[in-house]
């Protein structure tokens, strides 16, 4: 993305929305085109700056940022936050869906039928949604792992693909 900005006082920028004109700080107004038209160094001679927006790196969104100019040179200093994933949220009929398509419904029933804690086996029974971060689903997550010969990380992304799978299915 491309940030157009004007000098507003020394060492200040003010990030302009597209219009029709540009107003210079002198006054002389100039058709918006010239940011596509002019090179960097004739928009700098009026005081106009092109900002090149680098892309938010791996995971982070742009929350804000901050533009600073030194001589004619501008500095672009960005905030971000971290990308923040929904919880996954199924029906039971999505969740036991998803449970067949993975073959793995039998071994989360034996689990909770196995169970000595009633709490696991009303939650089966009569939950109307599963939450990928209820204590069930992490309980089951536990179970699947040593039920299916893998990992404590291995049963962690299985059951996010069981939920990912549910919400789409």
């Amino acid at each position: 993305m491309v940030i157009i900005a004007r000098k507003t006082a020394p060492n200040t920028l003010e990030v302009l929305d597209p219009v029709l004109t540009i107003t210079a700080p002198d006054g002389t107004q100039w058709p918006w085109q010239i940011v596509d038209l002019w090179t960097d160094e004739e928009l700098a001679a009026i005081d106009i700056y092109r900002i090149q927006q680098p892309p938010a790196p791996e995971g982070k969104h742009l929350v804000s940022f901050t533009l600073g100019l030194e001589g004619d040179t501008v500095s672009y200093d960005p905030v971000y936050e971290d990308v923040v994933s929904p919880v996954l949220v199924a029906s039971p009929w999505q969740l036991r869906k998803s449970l067949n398509h993975f073959e793995l419904r039998a071994a989360i029933e034996s689990f909770v039928a196995n169970s000595a804690d009633q709490d696991i086996k009303d939650a089966w029974e009569f939950a109307t949604e599963f939450r990928r971060d209820h204590p069930f689903v992490a309980a089951c997550t536990a179970a699947l792992a040593p039920a299916l010969d893998i990992t404590s990380e291995a049963a962690e992304t299985l059951t996010d693909q069981i939920f990912e799978y549910a919400v789409t299915a």
